[in-house]
């Protein structure tokens, strides 16, 4: 635009080539996960650790807004199979969107743990919630929350169906 400072103009332009980079990984991760060409490798990961590693991520970036996010989990490790790196995103997706929407005044609470031969993360937050309504399509690519369709909130309704995704890959499921 003519006379506008070029620095903020180009300060701008970076901004937004990275969101475009950032959504355009995602929806190849989803893409992968969905032809079922990124599920090749097996390993056994440590579920309570990758839990506590995702927390630790996410109090880091949530401080400036004075979000504590809380672990419970089991006190040995929680072996479970798969690509490490598979089980880590889908868990990031659900506390990034916790740490978006919850009440800062009572934070994220992130439950680790197993019963009946499954393992069982749970994570709880304060924000204003879901509508009945929109619980199963949350997890559709693409899907937002209609109250939740600003540009300033952030995301692209992709986390939660890659979420869907690897939980199904991994034998399990989420809600």
């Amino acid at each position: 635009q003519p006379g506008a400072d070029v620095s903020v103009q180009l300060g701008r332009i970076e901004r937004e080539a990275g969101r475009l980079e950032a959504l355009i990984a995602q929806v190849l991760r989803l893409s992968r996960l969905d032809a079922a060409t990124e599920h090749a490798r097996r390993d056994v990961v440590d579920l309570v650790a990758l839990v506590r590693d995702v927390a630790r991520d996410a109090q880091f970036e949530s401080e400036s807004g004075g979000i504590e996010v809380e672990v419970d989990a089991v006190n040995e490790p929680l072996p479970v199979s798969g690509d490490p790196d598979l089980p880590q995103s889908a868990v990031e997706n659900v506390v990034r969107n916790a740490v978006r929407y919850t009440d800062a005044r009572r934070g994220v609470a992130i439950h680790c743990g197993s019963g009946g031969g499954r393992a069982r993360v749970v994570v709880r937050d304060y924000g204003p919630g879901v509508p009945e309504s929109e619980l199963e399509r949350i997890f559709e690519p693409f899907h937002r929350v209609a109250d939740d369709r600003t540009r300033a909130s952030g995301g692209n309704g992709i986390g939660l169906a890659i979420t869907a995704r690897i939980a199904a890959e991994h034998s399990g499921s989420v809600s």
